[in-house]
Formats: C-alpha cells, structure tokens, sequence
C-alpha cells in the first residue's frame, strides 16, 4: 500500500509561518506553495513542500528586518517605534512577534505606538504573540 504524504490545513500552515491562514492562501496563488482542494474544497499543503519554504535560504517574512513594515523616510509615531525596537535589539518581524504588547510596554511603546506597531503587522497577516488578527470587522 503507498503511503500518503501529510497533509496540512491553512491554519497549520499559519502557526508555523507564524501568519494568517489567508496569508497562505495569497502564497499558494503566488506559486510559493502548492494548494491541494479536498473533496468539500478546502486547500490542504504537503507537509514536506511546507518544511522545504520553511527551510529555504532567502528570508521569509519573519526573517524581513523590521524596517519593511514602515516606509523608509517614515516620520512620527512609526519612526520612534523604529527607534525603540532597534534599542530595544529587536532586529526581525520574527523578533516583533515574539514579543507581546506588555513586553513592548516595557521598552516605552505602548497606546498610539503600539497601535501603529499593530496595524503594520496587521497588513502582512501578523501579530503580536497571544495576539489573534480578526479576519472580519461587525
């Protein structure tokens, strides 16, 4: 009998990029990973193809320096944000998302910076960790 390779879901997929399950599906179209439809047509990824991303050499999108997330001639809130975090040795989104928002507190951004930081991350799909995007405003 053959054996059947594991499949993932998106949000499988998503916990391990550490992104949301639509930023996978966005990959999936852009021919970074390829979408397998289940009988219901729900997308499935191997699991080897998504171990393969997972250790290419070019960097991903947690491996991006921190500075992508705002424009280069930024002014205001994100350019002390930018500031902070590089004090701060926090280098990578990756790095970002690691950390929560009270641990942001505590290296002096919090209220309208922390915002800012958050809606960055919002636009790639991301968060802060325990944070949970929502994928649909009432």
């Amino acid at each position: 009998m053959p054996e059947i390779e594991p499949l993932l879901t998106p949000a499988e997929v998503g916990a391990t990029f550490r992104c949301d399950p639509k930023t996978i599906a966005r990959w999936a179209k852009q021919g970074k990973l390829t979408a397998y439809r289940t009988p219901g047509g729900h997308r499935r990824y191997k699991e080897a193809e998504v171990r393969a991303l997972l250790e290419r050499d070019d960097p991903g999108p947690l491996d991006s320096p921190v500075s992508v997330l705002w424009a280069a001639t930024v002014t205001g809130t994100p350019a002390t944000v930018k500031r902070k975090l590089s004090a701060a040795q926090v280098r990578t989104v990756g790095q970002l998302c690691d950390h929560t928002a009270d641990a942001l507190a505590a290296i002096g951004i919090r209220g309208p910076a922390l915002d800012a930081v958050r809606l960055a991350l919002a636009k790639r799909g991301l968060t802060l960790h325990g944070e949970i995007l929502a994928t649909k405003v009432a």
